[in-house]
């Protein structure tokens, strides 16, 4: 079945982990997360790995659970001000901005997208 065969509501993300193993999971048809797990596979192969494509277009993922992430709504003020203070913590800093544990590309291009 092609992709465009598929209505929105069947365009869906699933993410699976659980307690026991470090891993989680992707599957998703959602291109901006589609675009993120992509650069992230190329970027840290060791970390992020494509396991599957669906015949529908979708793909699965393995990547540690830890980067997981569910955020917490913030006011407009607390996003400006973080938005602020992370700019400028970028400008002082040249650190790698992945947890300590993990492995910054060969290539050394940064994980982050825009």
């Amino acid at each position: 079945m092609p992709k465009e065969l598929l209505t929105r509501l069947e365009r869906e993300t699933i993410i699976n982990f659980n307690q026991e193993e470090a891993f989680a999971e992707v599957y998703t048809h959602e291109s901006r997360f589609l675009r993120r797990l992509q650069k992230m596979a190329i970027d840290f192969p060791g970390v992020c790995k494509l396991t599957d494509k669906s015949e529908w277009g979708g793909e699965t993922y393995t990547l540690p659970k830890k980067l997981i992430r569910i955020g917490i709504p913030m006011s407009e003020e607390r996003r400006e001000a973080a938005r602020v203070k992370g700019s400028l913590l970028a400008k002082k800093s040249n650190k790698n901005p992945l947890p300590e544990d993990m492995e910054a590309p060969a290539n050394g291009v940064g994980a982050s997208e825009g």
